[in-house]
């Protein structure tokens, strides 16, 4: 389930840096070329609309909080965090019962 923050918005304010960061890292032609379009339509999502003040990259940010993801770097690895918890406390439980490090040695005899 998504995680509730106190400030609506949060997580699509750090969705479009994310965004915005890693557009000016990898460029507009590649990104245009990736998505099949021109480097000036790229360009024009990351603008702001006369309209509203918001562009693409901020609506796209927004719906992506709406469904309740986030946009992380390609090398971040995802966990469930209950698994994280059950796996620290049963190694928080066995480490309690340890009166020494001698105790972590396996002997295969």
């Amino acid at each position: 389930m998504a995680k509730e923050y106190a400030v609506p918005g949060a997580i699509a304010r750090k969705n479009e840096a994310m965004i915005r960061k890693r557009l000016s890292s990898v460029g507009l032609a590649a990104v245009a070329n990736a998505m099949g379009v021109a480097e000036s339509t790229v360009c024009r999502m990351k603008d702001a609309d006369d309209k509203d003040g918001k562009s693409q990259i901020q609506r796209w940010a927004a719906a992506l909080e709406a469904m309740g993801l986030k946009c992380v770097p390609v090398h971040f690895q995802c966990f469930d965090q209950k698994e994280i918890e059950a796996l620290f406390t049963l190694a928080k439980g066995r480490i309690e019962r340890m009166e020494s490090a001698a105790e972590l040695v396996w002997d295969d005899e």
